[in-house]
């Protein structure tokens, strides 16, 4: 019980990590590209979770001409349970 459950605690752990690495890549990526982001842009990036919405974004960004054509989503709320 006690090992499954430091399992699933690293596993959230790990988790946590890439999304933030993936978060802190694709800001820097932005701000390369478009310059100084505004503070909205990179809230929303920050609280994205979604480890495919930044997949998403971490590819339109070879290809956006502008921070408009990045389409940075509202981020969606986790359910509640």
């Amino acid at each position: 019980m006690l090992e499954e459950t430091l399992v699933k605690w690293r596993e959230q752990v790990a988790r946590e990590a890439r999304l933030e690495e993936r978060r802190d890549m694709l800001l820097k990526q932005m701000t390369s590209r478009f310059g100084r982001l505004p503070k909205e842009v990179r809230n929303r990036v920050q609280q994205t979770t979604s480890e495919k919405e930044l997949e998403r974004l971490s590819l339109k960004i070879l290809s956006a001409k502008s921070l408009e054509d990045m389409r940075v989503r509202q981020p969606r709320r986790a359910p509640r349970g």
